[in-house]
C-alpha cells in the first residue's frame, strides 16, 4: 500500500505518483479523499482509511531505463523520453530500500524510484485493487468449513487430507479469478478453517 495523499499542518498534498499523472493528464493535482475514493479525472482510486492505495506491480523489465550519465553526456535517445512521465532516481545498493514487494521474486532489493513507477502505471492503467468486502469474506470461510464439516468427518483421516487440500487449492483458484477482476482475496481464514475441520474430524473418527 502507497499513500495518495501527504498532510501537512493546514495542508494536504499529493503524492509524487499522483501528481505526476495529473499533470501528465493536464489537470490540477489533487488530493481529496471523499467515501473511500481519490478522484483522478472522471475515475474514482479506491483507498483505505489511511488514504493508502494497493499498487499493481508490473515487472520491471518493462520500464526503460536510461544511465543519467548519457543524459548528462547528450548520448540519450531523447525521443524515448518524448511525451513520457520520466522519474530521476537512483538504482544503487546504497540506495536500495527493505519493502515488502512481490517483485522482483528473486532479490529483496526494490528502490524507490521503481515502486513511484509502480504506483504511476497502476493510476495510468486504472486497473485499481481492492481487499474483498468483509460480507463476502464471511460467507465464503462459512461456505468452504460448512463442506468441509460435512464431508471430512465421514472419511479417513488420509481421504481427508486429500479433500482438505484440493478445497484449498480450489479456494486459490477462486483467489486467483477475482484478482484478475481487481479483488484481493485473503485465504488465510479458509485456510484456518479446513485445518480446524481436519483436525475436529481425526478427532471424531479416532474416538467414534
Amino acid at each position: 500500500r502507497v499513500p495518495l495523499a501527504i498532510d501537512a499542518p493546514g495542508q494536504r498534498y499529493p503524492a509524487l505518483a499522483l501528481a505526476a499523472v495529473a499533470l501528465y493528464e493536464s489537470r490540477e493535482p489533487k488530493a481529496e479523499i471523499k467515501n473511500g475514493f481519490v478522484a483522478l479525472g472522471d475515475q474514482r482510486v479506491p483507498v483505505d482509511e489511511q488514504g493508502q492505495m494497493l499498487v499493481g506491480f508490473v515487472r520491471h523489465n518493462a520500464f526503460k531505463v536510461i544511465p543519467y550519465a548519457d543524459i548528462a553526456q547528450g548520448k540519450a535517445d531523447y525521443e524515448q523520453l518524448r511525451d513520457k512521465i520520466v522519474l530521476v532516481g537512483p538504482i544503487t545498493k546504497a540506495a536500495s530500500e527493505n519493502y515488502g514487494v512481490p517483485f522482483p521474486v528473486g532479490d529483496a532489493r526494490v528502490f524507490n524510484v521503481e515502486l513511484q513507477a509502480d504506483v504511476i502505471e497502476t493510476l495510468l492503467g486504472g486497473k485499481f485493487l481492492r481487499g474483498e468486502d468483509p460480507p463476502a469474506q464471511i460467507i465464503s470461510v462459512l461456505i468452504v468449513a460448512a463442506l468441509a464439516g460435512l464431508t471430512l468427518p465421514r472419511l479417513p483421516w488420509l481421504y481427508a487430507t486429500v479433500l482438505a487440500i484440493f478445497y484449498f487449492a480450489a479456494y486459490l483458484l477462486y483467489a486467483y479469478q477475482r484478482f484478475d477482476d481487481g479483488i484481493i482475496v485473503t485465504p488465510l481464514y479458509v485456510s484456518l478453517a479446513l485445518f480446524t475441520a481436519l483436525a475436529l474430524a481425526v478427532v471424531y473418527r479416532y474416538f467414534s
